[in-house]
């Protein structure tokens, strides 16, 4: 018949005593928790990472739109300046080519690099 208590002091004296045995298992169990959550570990440096990605995608594309807007404000007010000027200088022209100066669809189609008197923004 075995006891409980005489396997322990039995297994405690094999590795050095209680504090021995005491400290085996703490490792025992630290070894075993690292194995465990080493899955976990590596999911969520994966989604870390992708979660970093992504936002970096946005910033970029972000960053190139902004840019885009802004080129195109200043060529709008490049535009609208040009139009005011030419007014102030050729007020007597022909209404045509002033209403053709003058219109935003002009100015617009110029900016995308359009020909066609159809500006599509789609």
């Amino acid at each position: 018949m075995s006891w409980n208590y005489a396997d322990l002091t039995k297994k405690a004296s094999m590795v050095g005593g209680p504090e021995a045995y005491v400290e085996l298992l703490i490792e025992s169990g630290r070894r075993s928790g690292r194995k465990e959550m080493l899955p976990a570990v590596l999911l969520a440096t994966c989604v870390g990472y992708g979660i970093f990605k992504v936002v970096d995608h946005y910033k970029k594309e972000k960053k190139v739109a902004d840019t885009f807007t802004e080129n195109a404000k200043q060529e709008l007010i490049k535009g609208m300046t040009e139009c005011n000027r030419n007014n102030a200088n050729h007020e007597n022209n022909n209404g045509e080519a002033m209403e053709k100066a003058n219109s935003t669809s002009y100015i617009l189609k110029r900016l995308m690099g359009k020909e066609s008197s159809h500006v599509d923004f789609d």
